[in-house]
Formats: structure tokens, sequence, C-alpha cells
């Protein structure tokens, strides 16, 4: 007996979502995937916000799916849309605006359970929002500030000691063509400067040695945790040791 229609949405060559694809299927769910990468090629939508009992349908290649049917959504980093050489710069970037807002809003409208939330994923990202919710739910965040005023670090680095510096969105920077990954750091105070600073907001934290780092997903009330040991002995030169912790509520990274 086929049970309940588990809609994916992953790029074609995603090996993570083959193994839930296939863990999907040995749970005799009855999965739809869709690259979205193929929208609006080869994916046709047509939906009723106004219907709630019909909302309309997806259609990807010859399989058309009633939405009232779908009971969860796997989203694992779908690919932006893709449009045809035939618009001009601006229409594609009208046509991307009006598809995220479209296709996304229609899916989101919909009562399924989601694995992640386009809306949890964004808020989510939020660096001081992630750390905020992890000392509400009882754990030991490590002392973080966040500024663009360089006596603030000053100050917070008399208080903790030696600190890090880390991005707060994302930590890739394209340049001339040139790609740089800014990495986590350590700074002393000798390396701040003032002018820098000032630009924009800065994320520092308190520098801590490990033995390993810990990362932890939560689906539900069920908690599935991985060690993850590091090559660099620097890392855990001094003492005493700490452990360092990610948290993943059901794919929402709290670093």
């Amino acid at each position: 007996m086929i049970g309940p229609t588990v809609l994916v949405l992953a790029q074609h060559n995603d090996a993570t979502t083959d193994l839930v694809v296939d863990a999907l299927h040995s749970r005799n769910a009855d999965v739809v995937r869709v690259d979205t990468a193929d929208f609006p090629r080869l994916v046709q939508l047509s939906v009723r916000p106004d219907l709630l009992d019909s909302p309309g349908w997806l259609q990807s290649g010859t399989r058309r799916t009633d939405l009232c049917t779908v009971h969860s959504v796997y989203r694992r980093h779908p690919a932006r849309f893709t449009f045809p050489d035939s618009l001009s710069g601006p229409e594609k970037k009208f046509a991307m605006l009006e598809s995220v807002a479209g296709f996304g809003g229609a899916l989101t409208a919909q009562s399924w359970r989601w694995i992640d939330s386009p809306g949890a994923v964004a808020d989510a990202s939020y660096k001081p929002r992630q750390l905020r919710v992890a000392a509400s739910c009882g754990m030991n965040v490590l002392r973080t500030l966040v500024t663009n005023d360089a006596a603030s670090v000053r100050t917070f680095a008399a208080t903790v000691g030696d600190i890090v510096y880390k991005s707060l969105s994302t930590g890739v920077v394209t340049e001339q063509d040139e790609l740089r990954i800014i990495y986590t750091r350590r700074v002393t105070v000798d390396q701040l400067d003032d002018a820098t600073i000032s630009t924009c907001c800065h994320l520092f934290q308190e520098w801590i040695p490990k033995i390993y780092d810990v990362r932890m997903t939560v689906v539900g009330d069920r908690v599935f945790p991985v060690a993850i040991h590091s090559c660099d002995t620097a890392a855990a030169s001094r003492s005493p040791a700490r452990v360092n912790s990610k948290v993943v509520l059901a794919g929402h990274e709290l670093s």
C-alpha cells in the first residue's frame, strides 16, 4: 500500500537526497522529486490560494501532483530557477523575483510539514538570533559581541580574553573574479583596525580550546549527535579543553 505523498525539492545530482528518497521508498511513501532548476521550462504550477480543499497542482515532467495529496516536504539546497536566454538581464531579475514569490509562496502557503521551511531557514540565517534561541533553550552559549564600535571590541577582549572573528552572513567573497573564503580566525587587540570595524557589523566571540566539535541535529524530540575531530592539534593545545557545539533544529543551524 502506497503511503502519503512526500514532495522532495532538491537538485537532480544531490547524493544525500538520493539516500533520503531511498529511505522514504522503503517506508512505502509516494515520493515526488522536483528540481527547481527545471522551473519554468519543465515544471508547471497552477494554484488557487482561495480554495482550501483543492488548492491546485504541480507538474514535473509527465507527473502531475494534486497539492491536496501532499503530506510533507523535504527541501535540501534547491537550485535557482532558470529562465530563457531570450530574456534580458532586468527581465530575468524580475522573473526570478516573481517566481520566488509565486512558486515559493504557493507551496509555503500549504499546511504541510517541512524539513526545512523556507521561512524557518530565513529566520535561522541570522546568527544573533541563533545564539539567542540557543541560550533560551538552556545551552551554554559562548560570550559574543556584535558591533561596529572598535572601543566595544577592545572592552570585550579585555573581559573575555582571546577572541575570534566570524562572518555574520556569507563566508565567501568574490572580488575581480577571485574567490576568497572568510574563515573563522583568532584576532589580537593589536590587529583591530578602528576604521575597518566602523564600516559594518562584525561578530566576535571568546576563543576556546576544544577536544572536538559536535554537530547535533534535532528533529522533533529526537536528537542525532555527531562528533567532528579536528586535524589541527593546536585547537586543543590549551587547558581546560571544551567542546564546541553546533545544533541543527530540523536542519536549521544554531552556531
